[in-house]
Order: C-alpha cells, then sequence, then structure tokens
C-alpha cells in the first residue's frame, strides 16, 4: 500500500520529538533474540535454522501462508512480544503530544491497538499485487495469499478516520500529506513549531 513511505514523510511533517512504533521493524528485531527463535522453532521444527544459525524467515514466511492454523501459531509467539514492546514505547513516551505507529495488521489483530486516529494508505488491488511482485522473493501465489490474509481495504476504508490514496506518484502522497498534518496543525496547534506545513 505505501505504509513505510507515508510513514516517512509523515513524520518528517510532525514534530521531531514524535515517537514513532514500526511493528515490522519491531518483528524483524525479536527474531534475532535467541528465547523467541527457540519458541518458533520448538513449534515449527529445528530445520528452520540455517547453516549459520540463523532463522530461515523466507521458509517460515512459506509455512504459515500455506496454512492459516500455522500462521494463527506464529502470531500467538509474536503478537504478545510487539505489543509489549508497544505498550513499552508509549508508557515511556507519555508526556508527548503524539505517538505514531505503523501497524500493518492493525484491523487483523485479535487485540486491538489503542488509537485516537486511524490512517489507513490504500490502493487499487491491482496496485497492491504489483507492489508486493516487486518485492524480493515474492511470487505471484505469495502475493495473492498475503492479500487474502489481510482485511479487505474497502473495509479498513471504512473504519479510518483518514485515508491517504496512494494509487499516483509520490508528490500526490505527500500533498495529501500537508493536507493531513495541515488539519493536525489546527486541531493541536501547541504541539507543532511555528514553522510547521
Amino acid at each position: 500500500m505505501g505504509k513505510s513511505t507515508a510513514c516517512r514523510r509523515l513524520r518528517a511533517k510532525l514534530p521531531s520529538s514524535t515517537p514513532f512504533f514500526d511493528a515490522d521493524a519491531c518483528v524483524h528485531n525479536l527474531l534475532t533474540h535467541e528465547d523467541l527463535v527457540a519458541q518458533i522453532t520448538s513449534s515449527f521444527g529445528d530445520d528452520l535454522i540455517t547453516p549459520d544459525g540463523q532463522l530461515d524467515r523466507p521458509r517460515l514466511r512459506k509455512l504459515v501462508f500455506d496454512s492459516a492454523d500455522r500462521r494463527a501459531e506464529l502470531e500467538g509467539i509474536l503478537h504478545p512480544e510487539v505489543r509489549r514492546e508497544f505498550e513499552d514505547l508509549k508508557r515511556k513516551t507519555a508526556d508527548e503530544a503524539f505517538f505514531l505507529a505503523d501497524i500493518p495488521l492493525f484491523f487483523e489483530s485479535q487485540s486491538p491497538y489503542p488509537a485516537d486516529f486511524i490512517v489507513v494508505v490504500g490502493t487499487s488491488s491491482e496496485i497492491q499485487k504489483a507492489r508486493l511482485l516487486a518485492r524480493p522473493g515474492i511470487s505471484e501465489s505469495d502475493a495473492d495469499k498475503i492479500i487474502s490474509t489481510q482485511l479487505p481495504i474497502e473495509d479498513k476504508i471504512a473504519a479510518a478516520d483518514a485515508v491517504l490514496f496512494n494509487d499516483g506518484t509520490e508528490r500526490c502522497l505527500e500533498q495529501q500529506i500537508d493536507y493531513l498534518t495541515q488539519w493536525l496543525t489546527k486541531k493541536i496547534p501547541s504541539s507543532f513549531p511555528t514553522t510547521s506545513p
């Protein structure tokens, strides 16, 4: 959908002290923790460890996207840890006016993350699939499975407080983010520096 690009540009518009939680980066980091890797290999098999001692992430991804039960099993291991990291950062930065979080499975989570304002980045299904296929190691079958595990974008748009449409150029996306931050400037003016966009 372009969430990473949207978050990067939104962060550039918000006050520099704004805390940011990236769920994907959190998972990437958690998968380097020995205790968590041990839990995963206990459930999914020791053969997920590569000869150099690392977790074979592409193989794990294929296992979970081929089975809803296995995906739920992995989420049961990872999601509580991600939520703990989220809550910890939120608690440490409670005095900040904003707390920005990029949660790819925000709507699909069994334990909804608290949010005062939800922004969805949306594209057409054709562009969504094309962007997935542009990622290394993603086949057409993989892309279809990834999309099928997510709530339809129409439902996410209906549940959002604001939508950034990302079918066009990055400049078009940036203009929408400008409008969003201008609205936030009016809503919470004391949170922005005098040179805010």
